[in-house]
């Protein structure tokens, strides 16, 4: 039945496979037919493709089936490239099941490269599954080398014109970082990372400051972050008005405020955060709230604060016709000419 003419027979023959194989008597007798089912990888039909991948990662939990299995892995990488999604993305979860079994290693090991190509793939179904399935590998100690040594690759897809796959590489990179090791690697390539918050896409800033704000967590890449020419040239960036990277960005400033860290461009910082308050979208508003809040905790910056937020109040409340954008100027021009300092 596993080559009748019906697809729906090929594919209730091979679900009805996995099904036999959780009787233990009955797997030696099934050991004979598993160069056939391998078989139907290469079927017409995808959905008989699909079902035969979970048949055979499903008979993978079982060790003696491992041996025969290990012949159906060359197949399992030509179906990555799979003109049919559902069988790419069943094919690239299915290495997270085989990655179980020390065996099978040497050969998930080869899988990686093209599994991280696959994180650009034009269904998101299929750039999930392969973000997911990566993640679960890099958990393994023997395979997260070969992650690690990839790492480069998976920056580089902070850049890609697709809106959806930085922020997935993102969140990849931020769930390696929980490793040490891996965590090293990633702040080794920071230098890389800092010039992405000024690129043109939104989802590539909002990738790089997620990752950036995820390594301030850790004590052992701050003061990296800390030494870096990040702080100087924050507050130029929190003019951002995509909130998937203003929040990230408020994240980091925070930090660096209670880290004693900011010290230049204040009157600039009031001043986005005052403009975020006036924003139509809440969540750019909570920025905005969350800064001056921060800084109004810390006895320093309170003078400024209040000077500055008094002033700006009194433009506009006065000057009917001044826009934000005018008061802000003439604030500028006030901290230009050191007259904040004598009120």
């Amino acid at each position: 039945m596993l080559a009748d003419d019906d697809w729906r027979l090929r594919v209730g023959s091979a679900s009805t496979f996995a099904k036999l194989a959780e009787h233990a008597e009955l797997r030696g007798a099934l050991l004979a037919y598993i160069p056939r089912l391998i078989e139907r990888l290469k079927d017409g039909d995808p959905d008989v493709r699909s079902a035969t991948v979970s048949t055979l990662s499903k008979l993978a939990t079982q060790a003696q089936f491992r041996n025969e299995i290990r012949l159906a892995i060359p197949t399992f990488v030509e179906l990555l490239n799979d003109q049919n999604w559902h069988s790419r993305a069943a094919t690239v979860s299915v290495f997270v099941e085989l990655a179980q079994h020390a065996e099978l290693h040497d050969l998930v090991r080869q899988t990686i490269p093209a599994l991280i190509n696959l994180c650009k793939d034009k269904s998101p179904d299929v750039r999930s599954a392969a973000i997911t399935t990566l993640g679960k590998l890099a958990e393994n100690v023997e395979l997260r080398t070969t992650v690690r040594k990839s790492l480069t690759q998976i920056i580089h897809l902070f850049s890609h014109r697709s809106p959806t796959v930085p922020p997935a590489a993102a969140g990849l990179v931020c769930t390696l970082s929980e490793d040490p090791l891996m965590r090293a690697s990633v702040k080794r390539r920071l230098k890389h990372i800092y010039p992405l918050l000024k690129n043109n896409a939104p989802a590539t800033r909002a990738a790089a400051a997620k990752v950036v704000e995820t390594l301030m967590k850790y004590p052992d890449t701050q003061s990296t972050i800390l030494q870096s020419s990040l702080p100087l040239t924050l507050v130029e960036r929190l003019q951002d008005h995509e909130v998937d990277v203003l929040k990230p960005l408020t994240g980091i400033f925070c930090f660096l405020v209670n880290q004693g860290q900011i010290s230049q461009g204040i009157v600039q910082v009031i001043l986005h955060a005052l403009r975020a308050l006036d924003h139509a979208d809440t969540s750019i508003q909570a920025c905005g709230a969350t800064i001056l809040l921060v800084m109004a905790a810390h006895a320093q910056f309170r003078d400024i604060l209040c000077e500055v937020c008094a002033i700006h109040a009194s433009f506009r409340l006065f000057m009917r016709d001044a826009s934000p954008q005018d008061a802000d100027i003439i604030l500028q021009r006030i901290e230009y000419f050191g007259l904040l300092k004598e009120l």
